[in-house]
């Protein structure tokens, strides 16, 4: 299943507001939320699984955020993001530079193009990003022309969505968005379906359990993220293979796919 849905200029408009203000939230807003920290783990654990290192790479997040997983790579590696929240670029700038990385850029954008030469990158990084933009084809083929012959992309998306969200131009099922990658020339590597404890994430906010319980719903927010935010990898693996066994189903697919 691959839905398109609302038209893109007002979606972009909407996501532009909306992440120029989260990311001006402090460092450890995001080090310890949990749908932050699972999406960085995830995204290194699919670079472990393809023996892919954390040192001397090129790499680019497209969606860098909070910059979580950019900043999980060594300082002797080239760093490069792309944003729509100029708050996200400005907090990068100056975290790269606090933690003494030579070589970095972050730049604004505003459509599927990456602007940037053939067979640049080593490694590139786009979380929960495809969903947002209006020609996720052409993200797609961008991210394969830009990759060198020999580098992989590791893509996070949303899947089984409970709830219909503004900010999503699109909706993914794993089959229709891996068939997607394949017509764009890339081939799955390795896979992986979790992030299940963002099935409570999501009833929290679309219930609207975070306006209508001014304080207890923050109290109940904070209880949920700081442990869960902490929890190794495996823990999650734990803990998903018990909700999976009781019918609960995978709320994101991670893929690392290479050139065909």
């Amino acid at each position: 299943m691959t839905q398109r849905k609302t038209t893109a200029s007002g979606t972009l408009q909407n996501n532009v507001g909306m992440y120029d203000d989260y990311y001006k939230k402090p460092d450890w807003w995001f080090q310890f939320r949990y749908d932050t920290q699972v999406k960085r783990k995830t995204c290194l654990h699919l670079l472990r699984s393809a023996g892919r290192s954390l040192q001397g790479q090129r790499v680019l997040e497209i969606g860098f955020g909070s910059g979580a997983v950019l900043f999980s790579f060594d300082k002797n590696c080239e760093v490069h993001g792309l944003e729509i929240s100029r708050s996200a670029i400005e907090r990068a700038e100056q975290k790269a530079q606090e933690m003494g990385y030579a070589a970095y850029s972050f730049r604004l954008v505003t459509d599927e193009s990456l602007p940037y030469a053939d067979e640049f990158f080593d490694l590139i990084i786009a979380s929960h990003v495809v969903e947002h933009v209006q020609d996720d084809a052409k993200l797609l083929q961008e991210i394969r022309r830009a990759l060198k012959p020999d580098g992989v992309a590791v893509v996070l998306i949303p899947i089984n969505e409970n709830y219909d969200d503004p900010n999503h131009l699109h909706r993914y099922d794993s089959r229709s968005f891996i068939r997607l990658a394949e017509e764009c020339s890339l081939t799955v590597k390795s896979r992986i379906e979790n992030e299940l404890l963002f099935h409570f994430v999501e009833k929290f906010y679309f219930e609207e359990y975070n306006r209508r319980w001014k304080v207890s719903g923050a109290i109940l927010a904070a209880l949920f993220n700081f442990p869960t935010a902490v929890l190794p990898f495996w823990v999650y693996r734990v803990l998903e293979a018990g909700m999976k066994s009781v019918g609960w189903k995978p709320r994101q697919l991670g893929c690392v796919f290479v050139k065909v």
